[in-house]
Parts: C-alpha cells; structure tokens; sequence
C-alpha cells in the first residue's frame, strides 16, 4: 500500500499476519521460503509508512534515507532472486524446477547490480501523485526492466501448479497498471498489488493443507 501512513502500517500488520498463517501450515522446510513472501511485503509497507510519517512530520533526513533504501534494496535487489528460488523450491516437476532455476544467473547479477548501486547513489524519497516515488542519481537501466520482471515473474508462469500460476497473473496485471498509469513511482504501486496477492499465497497452503488432510483421510481403513 503507497497512499499514506495509514494505509501502509495498516497493510504492514494485516500481511504480517498473513505470513505468520501462511507459515504455520508449511509442511516442509522448502515451503517456507514462499510462505514467507507476505512477511517481507510487510516489512517494505512498514518501511513506506515510515516514509509517510517522516514526510508529515519532518523527520532527520538520515532516518528518511534509511527507510528508502531499505524498501527499494528488497525490491530491487532481494526479489529477483528470492522469486525464482522459493517458487523453484517447491516445484513438483524437475524440468519446470530446472527452468525456473535458469533465472537465478540473472537475478543474481541484478540483485549485486542493484546493491552496488544503492551503496554508490542512495535514493531519495518524494510524494508524486499521492504515492512514493525513488529517486537516484543512477538510474536503473531500462534493460534491466525486463529482466527483472522475468526473474520475478516467469517463474510464477512456470508454475506446475494452477493456483501459483494465477497468481502470477494478478502481479503481472499490477505491474503493466503501475508501468502505465504510475510510472515515476513504479516500484511502490506495484507493491500494492504485490501485498494483495499475499492472500493468495495464504490461500494456496491453505488449500494444500486441506489436500493432504483429505488424502490422509481417505487412505485410512
């Protein structure tokens, strides 16, 4: 969320609590990297709301510029990573998990790219159009944008299962809305969406729960 203080802490405490559930029904240890997710959308609502105060208030340019560069390094650095490795994971299929595995050489150069980057020119926070837009006197390479949503997305797409696969769809739609209508402040609308989906990633171990559980049932004398 990326329209106020309010909108952010409160998104922050309800995908935290969302991620929390989401863990508590991981059946393996190779799960919880995805079930996960929701807890670092958290943390980078958390660090927007920051930013929202921060702006109201007039908080210590320090404080500011710690709580942008902490929000844009898990965007920008953690998540071309993280996507295809926690989605790959928990891959059925060892051809698709092979596959979604491939973009981890390029996630990995992004992610250093995108580190070295913030250390050289941290960003700057500002309020464009009612959300946060970050700014940095080097800019990230438009070639580097559709790598990124290949590392971040593909692998949703790869996806074996149904479920997984949707939810890739809902992210990809966020992230053409935010490239199209919110383009100066890209990074945090599409976060937006990226917090909604969280739901999703509860739902889905919510519902393999109960697959096991069946299975279990009907397999009993």
């Amino acid at each position: 969320m990326c329209f106020s203080a309010a909108a952010s802490f409160t998104s922050a405490v309800l995908t935290a609590g969302v991620g929390i559930a989401a863990l508590s029904k991981v059946a393996r240890a190779r799960e919880a990297p995805v079930a996960a997710i929701p807890l670092v959308f958290a943390a980078q609502q958390a660090a927007e709301g920051t930013l929202w105060l921060g702006f109201a208030h007039a908080w210590p340019a320090s404080v500011m510029l710690f709580a942008a560069n902490f929000f844009v390094l898990i965007a920008l650095a953690f998540w071309p990573v993280w996507s295809p490795l926690a989605v790959g994971l928990i891959e059925k299929l060892p051809g698709r998990r092979f596959a979604m595995f491939a973009f981890l050489p390029a996630g990995l150069v992004l992610a250093v790219y995108s580190a070295r980057n913030i250390f050289e020119n941290p960003y700057a926070a500002s309020v464009v159009h009612h959300s946060i837009c970050y700014i940095s006197r080097g800019p990230y390479p438009a070639a580097g944008v559709p790598v990124y949503m290949l590392c971040t997305l593909a692998p949703l797409f790869l996806s074996s299962d149904s479920f997984l696969r949707k939810l890739g769809g809902v992210l990809a739609i966020g992230a053409v809305i935010s490239l199209i209508f919110f383009y100066v402040s890209f990074v945090s609308v599409w976060c937006f969406f990226a917090t909604a989906a969280s739901i999703g990633i509860y739902v889905f171990f919510h519902q393999r729960q109960k697959t096991v559980l069946a299975t279990v049932r009907a397999a009993r004398p």
